[in-house]
């Protein structure tokens, strides 16, 4: 499969894409704003954020030998990325608020959004919404009319909605694919790859701690606190183990 991909130059079309859509922020609401610019960051996409991270920074969590430089780590969930771009885009812009806080002011606890990473993402055209009262869990909104709307609208109107390549494989997409590709009934596939992923039902709750992914399960409703990250657990949608 990797050699599909990269025959295809799917995986390299992804990480230019992504590459370039981090120039395109850090000069816009960084570097022209006489802010630093930002650093270089390893990033990947990961489906074991869990389904309600859209995506993660891990500071400082990888070092390069050769030019002895630490590096941030960003994952990001392919399950978010079929969304409305401009929604994609802000997310990116979040994290790399993390990473310039990180790089260049100081490293907050766990997961936690502080004054400073707030500050930097006000000054992006982007607001925080607060999940909870730890500050753990935040969403995206783009300031209708700001400068990051307008970065948006340009972005896709220059390069379409469609930009990213990539979006989590899904039975939904196979669906289209046979209604509209003539001849995909002939490409090899597994004897099960139609097989629905089984759901379990349980009784009890599962709870995820978004920092460690640290998973524990009890009665709905419970407030859970992960000590060693310093951030609330998360509830999640129950599903089968992997």
């Amino acid at each position: 499969m990797k050699e599909i991909l990269e025959e295809k130059g799917v995986t390299k079309q992804f990480t230019d894409k992504l590459s370039f859509v981090i120039e395109k922020l850090s000069y816009t609401f960084f570097e022209s704003k006489g802010k630093y610019k930002i650093p270089d960051v390893f990033f990947t996409l990961s489906n074991k954020c869990g389904d309600l991270v859209t995506a993660y920074v891990a500071s400082n969590s990888l070092y390069n030998k050769e030019n002895k430089k630490v590096i941030n780590y960003l994952g990001i969930n392919p399950k978010w990325l079929n969304r409305e771009l401009k929604e994609v885009l802000a997310t990116v812009c979040h994290e790399l608020c993390h990473v310039y806080e990180n790089t260049y002011i100081h490293i907050p606890r766990g997961a936690y959004h502080d004054k400073q990473w707030e500050q930097l993402m006000l000054d992006c055209g982007l607001k925080p919404i607060y999940m909870n009262k730890s500050k753990t869990g935040v969403a995206t909104q783009i300031i209708e009319g700001g400068e990051f709307d307008s970065f948006a609208n340009s972005f896709k109107e220059e390069f379409g909605e469609d930009y990213f390549n990539l979006v989590e494989y899904s039975t939904e997409i196979e669906n289209q694919l046979r209604k509209n590709i003539e001849g995909i009934e002939d490409i090899p596939r597994a004897d099960n790859a139609d097989k629905q992923r089984k759901k379990y039902n349980r009784n009890k709750t599962k709870y995820v701690c978004p920092s460690c992914e640290c998973k524990l399960w009890g009665k709905a409703g419970l407030d859970i606190y992960c000590n060693t990250c310093d951030c609330d657990f998360t509830e999640v949608e129950n599903e089968e183990d992997d």
